[in-house]
């Protein structure tokens, strides 16, 4: 599993440009189109919906939206 600073690292928050945290970089650029809301409501987003995710047992999805969270959270640390 790959550490969090190297996932960032590599989802362009500190551009390396690599593919092995992609689907989580991609899920992560798909709710910040949202940013525009305010970053609390990304971060209850993206929190509703991993939650939501793990109700219906797609722990693999849910894993994906924790990434993206954590990836945010780093990225925009006062949201969360």
């Amino acid at each position: 599993m790959m550490k969090l600073a190297q996932c960032a690292a590599q989802s362009g928050i500190a551009s390396d440009g690599g593919e092995g945290c992609a689907p989580a970089s991609r899920l992560l650029s798909s709710y910040l189109l949202n940013i525009h809301r305010g970053r609390e409501v990304v971060r209850e987003m993206l929190d509703r919906d991993r939650h939501c995710f793990l109700e219906l047992g797609a722990k693999s999805r849910a894993a994906e939206l924790e990434t993206a969270l954590r990836l945010f959270v780093t990225r925009y640390p006062q949201a969360g």
